[in-house]
């Protein structure tokens, strides 16, 4: 048995296990089932029963990954030795993770780890039309909210999001880098706009990332949000990974803006904590990135950055979603 990381985690038998006497009642506001590739090829049976167990592309080697860097940073650099290999073994992982972003896989998940509620994120890509059946599957289980996603450049896109409300989903997931479009683009600022009225908050990947000098400049970077803030006040925005690299401008963002709230997914404890402490606690939920990351570490990293304040705890792992959730998605759907 191999302790790592934090003492809130073991890596035994090629799995990582959360130390912890009992697991309280959690709520993860960040996962994906149904995960497909740009690659029609690959791609998941959301519905497959018989699936392997889940796989991870990340947080999959104990020897690589250091909690207290930020997700991208423990990947080699493309200028790196290592790149070359650590790409083909992704590659690799790529095909035998995509078929297990399964709901029976994410049930064992919910069982396996206390989770009260799980607010799934999904990501589609164009012509591949996996949101409304990960929709329709996903709204015959307990506790499973939703959070559709809807291409910003698609010009019947408003009548898109109104057949996803319809049809469950209670908020909208965007992702800058997937859509190719910064949130504060026309288009992108339309979508918000009618998220807006509709009542639908926006989860975002955000925070500048592993985007090099040469490459352009990272659509999710901070900069690009505060227009959204400030043009929609009453649309409840939330920053995942409160921010990556740039978590002191989502922080800040956070404390500015009554309606911008912080994810935990993939943040150093360092992070979480600073996080808790300017905001009390309040306006940040528990995320995992399920099923990109084993879930096991980001609990076990939440559990460190709050192992001097379990008020902070409390609030992160589930009171604040919980009010959040009650407040701002539909009470008349099936799965609440």
């Amino acid at each position: 048995m191999i302790k790592i990381m934090n003492e809130f985690l073991q890596y035994e038998k090629k799995d990582f296990n959360v130390i912890y006497p009992s697991l309280p009642e959690i709520i993860d506001f960040h996962v994906h089932v149904g995960l497909t590739a740009p690659f029609p090829f690959l791609k998941c049976d959301i519905n497959n029963e018989n699936a392997d167990n889940a796989k991870y592309l990340g947080t999959s080697n104990p020897r690589t990954f250091d909690d207290e860097k930020f997700y991208h940073n423990n990947f080699p650099s493309m200028l790196s030795p290592g790149f070359l290999p650590y790409s083909v073994a992704y590659l690799y992982k790529m095909f035998k993770f995509f078929p297990t972003c399964t709901i029976q896989n994410l049930l064992k998940y919910k069982k396996k780890y206390n989770i009260k509620k799980i607010v799934i994120q999904i990501i589609d890509f164009p012509k591949l039309n996996q949101c409304e059946k990960i929709l329709k599957s996903a709204s015959n289980h307990k506790n499973l909210v939703m959070f559709c996603y809807v291409d910003p450049k698609d010009p019947g896109m408003e009548n898109q999001l109104k057949r996803y409300k319809k049809l469950g989903a209670s908020g909208l997931k965007y992702h800058p880098i997937v859509s190719g479009i910064n949130p504060s683009c026309d288009s992108a600022m339309k979508l918000f706009q009618k998220c807006s009225e509709l009542n639908m908050p926006v989860l975002s990947h955000s925070g500048q990332g592993p985007v090099k000098k040469g490459f352009g400049k990272d659509p999710s970077r901070m900069e690009y949000f505060e227009p959204v803030f400030s043009n929609f006040p009453d649309l409840k925005f939330i920053l995942a990974h409160i921010g990556s690299v740039e978590y002191k401008k989502a922080i800040d963002f956070a404390l500015k803006y009554d309606n911008v709230y912080l994810e935990t997914s993939e943040s150093p404890a360092f992070v979480i904590k600073e996080a808790a402490e300017k905001l009390a606690g309040e306006k940040i939920f528990f995320g995992t990135d399920y099923s990109f990351n084993h879930p096991a570490v980001p609990l076990s990293i939440l559990l460190d950055a709050t192992k001097n304040n379990e008020e902070f705890r409390e609030k992160i792992l589930i009171l604040n979603a919980e009010n959040f959730l009650e407040e701002n998605t539909p009470l008349d759907n099936s799965f609440f």
